[in-house]
């Protein structure tokens, strides 16, 4: 369902809508993917339910027994007590089925050899040789869907993170692979309205998981475990004090993000922004370490594509070159050819 229906149903709705930008029909798929993987993979197993009828049906009874801290007590003990079996074998499924998949590449392939066999147009046969466009909404929301499944069960299984690295790796290579050997056209030109959104949502996935804990633990703290163990202890201070630390670092993180992101979609309006600039990178602590972890990890992997941005931009201005040259020895001649008209002109108009 999340890999096959869920991407095609969304995909036919932003159709649809029939949006006057790609970017933002981009934008409209990745937060209703994102909304229903997460739906599908986090809540309703993490609950212990089986279908989103059953979910609004707990979610009403919770509401109408008890007060929406209630609510969130209940949550926080239903998500203490799973097993997380679930969300370790659905990475692992992602870290292995689906990259295989995208590089067998069947459905393109059928696909193509379909529109091959029926095609009765010059038209139509050049659109049975064209790529399928990468879909970079429903990408986007399903690794982010995984990153924050990770997020949220690596509390309660640590090998959940493990497995989470192991397919952000793979999935890398596949997209490299996939992107650079044009099995899938990257589409028009986005202005980077997608990534802006990206980044700031993964840095609210993580601010909103401190916030989330922190409270969950200060309502669990108050309401069970106060009750077999001394308040006044060094121990449950010290509890305390970093819950407090965690809901005042998560609220800051979702503020700070919130501005940075409107700011920076601000100024995309008027010029490109560099997101190199933008950000942590502002920040000179976060700036080193950022450089540390790519020449560590990323060393040279998108050199080539520097090269051929370079081979691109040197054509580019050649053909300026060319292009001006042109137009001035253009404007030459016509500039002589008007003179040599006007000296005629005068020649034949003047008795002798």
């Amino acid at each position: 369902i999340n890999s096959l229906l869920l991407p095609e149903c969304i995909s036919r709705i932003s159709l649809e809508i029939r949006m006057h930008k790609h970017s933002s029909r981009d934008i409209m798929q990745l937060h209703l993917n994102y909304f229903f993987l997460v739906l599908n993979a986090l809540v309703i197993p993490g609950l212990g339910l089986t279908s989103i009828g059953a979910l609004v049906e707990w979610g009403q009874r919770g509401m109408a027994h008890g007060s929406p801290v209630d609510l969130l007590a209940r949550v926080m003990r239903k998500l203490l007590t799973s097993s997380g079996t679930f969300a370790l074998k659905y990475i692992l499924n992602c870290a292995a089925i689906s990259p295989t998949i995208s590089l067998l590449q069947f459905p393109q392939l059928l696909y193509r050899a379909y529109a091959r066999w029926s095609a009765m147009t010059a038209r139509e046969h050049v659109e049975a040789e064209q790529q399928w466009e990468f879909q970079w909404g429903y990408w986007h929301a399903w690794t982010m869907s995984i990153f924050t499944l990770a997020t949220v069960m690596s509390t309660l299984v640590p090998s959940v993170l493990p497995c989470a690295a192991l397919f952000f790796t793979v999935q890398n290579f596949v997209d490299k692979y996939n992107l650079l050997n044009r099995v899938y056209t990257h589409g028009p030109q986005q202005e980077n309205r997608i990534v802006f959104r990206v980044l700031h949502y993964l840095r609210c996935i993580i601010a909103g998981w401190w916030l989330f804990m922190g409270s969950g633990f200060l309502l669990v703290l108050y309401t069970d475990v106060l009750e077999d163990v001394d308040p006044a202890s060094s121990a449950v201070a010290v509890v305390r004090f970093m819950c407090v630390l965690f809901v005042a670092s998560g609220s800051a993180i979702i503020i700070w993000s919130c501005w940075d992101e409107q700011s920076i979609l601000h100024d995309s309006h008027f010029h490109m922004v560099d997101i190199a600039k933008r950000g942590t990178r502002r920040n000179r602590l976060c700036d080193t370490m950022d450089q540390f972890l790519g020449r560590t990890c990323c060393a040279g992997e998108y050199s080539h594509v520097a090269t051929v941005d370079d081979k691109l931009l040197g054509q580019c201005v050649r053909m300026d070159t060319l292009a001006s040259t042109a137009d001035s020895v253009a404007s030459i001649e016509l500039k002589s050819l008007h003179d040599g008209n006007c000296e005629s002109f005068d020649g034949a108009a003047t008795p002798p």
